[in-house]
């Protein structure tokens, strides 16, 4: 197979290019976008306009004519050596499935350079003309799906099967709103109630304590109640057993 294409050349790294030029063309041959890496290579930043003479027609190539670049066969020709270091740069990047990939994107993003975003929304139409579009929205949402929900409660409340106008959902939340506050008001009132009467009661408590100690005072008089004074701090000092 070597033999084949070497044309009276006898040089074993000519022979083994050779093969891999052969390989090359086989895998080209197998890529769909083959023609756009050949008319303009871009991956490496540099942009190459290969003459029409390097393909015959889409998908059909004439593998002597990739030989015949090679610098053991045109050793003085600057212009084929560029050819072959051209080839080899596209070689080595659409032998990579993620350098083709890459590639290939950048490719795509070339043939629509005037994409841009609106909303969300990627197009090369004028601003003016986009049209919004959302699923999660009731008007735009995919009908075709309704069917799934049909004798369900739209709003998952029985007895309401069907989307009901914006007023009457305006005041229906208008009206809980005023339950709420007024619900709220009642709430905040019984609690202020409720404090004050606990705070009464403690005063009440209190009261009964005070009067109680002026009443044991007024019977015991001074020097008892003294007496008693002492009595108490005396079994309150005193270490529990």
């Amino acid at each position: 197979m070597c033999k084949k294409y070497l044309v009276c050349e006898n040089s074993t790294v000519y022979c083994i290019l050779m093969l891999q030029q052969q390989s090359l063309i086989v895998s080209l041959l197998q890529h769909s976008n083959f023609v756009k890496y050949i008319i303009q290579y871009t991956c490496i930043g540099k942009a190459y306009n290969f003459p029409k003479w390097l393909y015959l027609q889409k998908y059909s190539f004439n593998i002597l004519v990739f030989l015949q670049l090679h610098p053991d066969k045109n050793p003085d020709s600057a212009k084929h050596h560029q050819q072959f270091i051209s080839l080899n740069e596209a070689y080595s990047v659409l032998s990579k499935p993620h350098l083709r990939l890459a590639y290939d994107a950048d490719l795509a993003y070339q043939e629509r350079p005037n994409m841009r975003q609106y909303g969300g929304i990627m197009t090369d139409a004028p601003q003016q003309k986009v049209v919004f579009k959302d699923d999660t929205l009731w008007e735009m949402r995919d009908r075709r799906e309704d069917h799934k929900y049909e004798g369900r409660p739209y709003y998952g409340i029985r007895g309401i099967n069907k989307k009901l106008p914006n007023s009457y959902i305006a005041a229906g939340a208008f009206l809980f709103m005023i339950i709420g506050t007024i619900f709220h008001f009642f709430i905040s009132m019984k609690s202020s109630d409720y404090a004050i009467e606990q705070l009464n009661q403690r005063d009440q408590i209190a009261s009964s304590y005070h009067r109680l100690a002026r009443e044991q005072a007024h019977m015991n008089g001074n020097k008892q109640q003294m007496l008693m004074l002492r009595q108490r701090a005396e079994v309150g000092r005193q270490p529990e057993q």
